[in-house]
């Protein structure tokens, strides 16, 4: 009986395997037809790419070659051209991303034609209404009207020409962005101390040229009709839990051949346990360099600190179901910081002096920092600080009242 079991056992083993299939299997994948889409795209109701637009008043700030205010008018003459007209004041060059008024205020004005060259495909594929929001080609003049309180030899009344590259996009129903890239005929820093900086050579001298990064941002009122389903929750982190966050803050750099500026920062917050207060620890620098023939003058400043940050809402925002432990929010701070500010500065063949000084500081603020996109944030403030010990040797203000504004990545 185990034989006969036996060969049975075999003999449906030599059939299974007599019986397999010689068929070749192949695999193959099939191609994505899904049309990859832009950024402003996929949020079309955050960015209002098919509001169509014809005029736009723009109030807001302006981070370019010291930090200021900027208000402008832009107003479509075709589909995918329209001009500007602006004014902007030139505040801190000691600075770039500081606000306050010292012993002088440059006043500009500004105009510009744009040509959003990929607006029209746009258009006849639905993707876009002809509006204000998309990359652009500009050219633009500007001219300095007026030096508040400045002397002759500080004013800049020589105007100047500019090609810029850049996007510009609406924000929700009353908010704008611009950020461009720009190639002008000369640059501009004040220095009150030096007023041989601003000898040019006329409007296209080659040495005079500069390469610099511009950016605006604020509030846009104009002739489209207000969305009432604003998605806030897209674009603002609503929600989400963060316990600690770096901050990177885009920076402002021209170069060219007889100057080159830059500033930017980094910082690290972080939240302490589950309360709405955070400390954040943060080093920020920046350097200007302006040269001529005979002359040169640089000046660079680099400052580390700390603060604490009580944002005085979340527990609202918690229970309301508004916002969360996510470092967005309004907030009131208290922070010192230890700064170097020093320069070096060349006169002629033999003569050449520099210096350093250390400073401590305190400060006081109260301000607002929102996240944006998951990797993207905004913060803005208004603070007093001081300087703390014997500021004798000084060459920044010894207390001030101002104002500040970041933008950057999170990671």
């Amino acid at each position: 009986m185990k034989k006969i079991l036996l060969a049975l056992f075999l003999q449906s083993i030599i059939q299974a395997a007599c019986a397999q299939d010689s068929i070749k299997v192949a695999f193959s994948q099939e191609a994505d037809t899904l049309v990859k889409q832009r950024f402003i795209d996929r949020y079309e109701n955050v960015f209002m790419t098919k509001v169509p637009t014809r005029q736009m008043l723009k109030i807001g700030y302006s981070g370019y070659q010291g930090a200021g205010f900027r208000l402008g008018y832009e107003f479509k003459i075709l589909p995918t051209v329209s001009l500007e007209a602006a004014v902007y004041t030139i505040t801190d060059q000691d600075n770039f991303n500081l606000i306050y008024y010292r012993n002088y205020v440059d006043l500009w004005a500004s105009l510009n034609a744009r040509w959003y060259y990929n607006m029209g495909k746009r258009v006849d594929q639905s993707l876009s209404a002809s509006n204000f929001s998309g990359t652009y080609f500009g050219l633009s003049y500007e001219q300095s009207i007026h030096a508040f309180r400045a002397p002759g030899p500080y004013r800049n009344e020589k105007g100047r020409f500019g090609l810029s590259y850049g996007f510009q996009s609406r924000f929700f129903n009353r908010g704008y962005l611009d950020l461009s890239i720009g190639l002008f005929s000369k640059g501009y820093w004040r220095n009150m101390y030096w007023p041989e900086a601003y000898d040019y050579n006329g409007f296209f001298s080659p040495k005079d040229f500069v390469l610099t990064t511009q950016s605006s941002f604020g509030i846009a009122l104009g002739d489209w009709k207000k969305s009432r389903q604003v998605p806030a929750c897209d674009v603002l982190l609503c929600d989400e839990q963060i316990s600690d966050q770096w901050k990177l803050q885009i920076p402002d750099i021209t170069a060219g051949l007889r100057l080159q500026t830059g500033n930017t920062g980094i910082s690290y917050e972080r939240r302490i346990g589950r309360s709405p207060f955070s400390v954040e620890a943060n080093v920020n620098a920046w350097l200007a360099r302006r040269s001529t023939p005979y002359h040169s003058n640089a000046t660079y400043q680099v400052s580390s600190g700390l603060q604490l940050r009580y944002y005085y809402l979340q527990k609202m925002q918690l229970r309301r179901g508004t916002g969360g432990g996510n470092f967005s929010g309004p907030y009131a701070g208290i922070g010192a910081s230890t700064l170097l500010y020093g320069y070096k500065q060349k006169r002629g063949v033999n003569e050449s002096s520099q210096d350093h000084v250390w400073y401590k500081t305190t400060a006081f603020s109260m301000g607002y920092q929102q996240r944006l996109f998951k990797s993207m944030y905004i913060d803005a403030s208004l603070f007093y600080s001081r300087l703390m010990g014997d500021y004798s040797r000084y060459y920044i203000q010894h207390q001030k009242l101002s104002a500040k504004v970041a933008f950057g990545f999170t990671f």
